[in-house]
């Protein structure tokens, strides 16, 4: 259950499946079970635009990515179609290293663009943010993130989820 103005930490492994779980429910989720999608931002600071758009796309219209690349790539229409009907409730964000105005910035230009705070604000990954003291997985970075991340629940009613990477002995899955 996700509820609004309530943040959420994902943690796993590195290529344990957060982002694709991150994906599927920004793609997927619908409020009336008739097409009423969840308005979304999705910060994907882990992944660049072509790596999250084959994989949403193979998620879309149930292909492996590498074929959805190569259709993307060689500009199928009824592909590129796909992806753009069903990311249209999605606002993408691809900066590498956002710092935590950057992100409330992006949030507050989705709102004035749509007129409302989108109600899902997915956070892939949190290593990547700059929350003061640099990036990384610094105990005071994670601590100035999440505490940044509950406020910015907390003020726009979004459903904040924020993806990490768990380390040490954790790493394999």
């Amino acid at each position: 259950l996700f509820r609004r103005g309530q943040t959420r930490l994902v943690c796993a492994a590195p290529g344990g499946g957060k982002s694709a779980i991150a994906t599927e429910i920004a793609l997927f989720s619908d409020y009336t079970g008739d097409g009423d999608m969840v308005p979304t931002m999705y910060f994907s600071a882990d992944s660049d635009e072509s790596t999250l758009g084959d994989r949403a796309t193979a998620a879309i219209v149930g292909k492996d990515t590498f074929k959805v690349h190569q259709l993307l790539k060689d500009d199928d229409a009824d592909t590129w179609r796909a992806q753009e009907e069903a990311t249209a409730h999605m606002w993408m964000n691809f900066d590498s290293s956002p710092n935590i105005e950057e992100i409330y910035n992006e949030v507050d230009s989705y709102c004035y663009a749509t007129g409302d705070y989108p109600h899902l604000i997915v956070i892939d990954n949190i290593m990547n943010v700059n929350a003061g003291g640099g990036n990384g997985m610094e105990t005071g970075n994670l601590y100035n993130a999440m505490e940044a991340f509950h406020a910015l629940a907390r003020e726009t009613g979004a459903h904040v989820m924020v993806l990490h990477h768990v380390t040490g002995a954790y790493t394999n899955g």
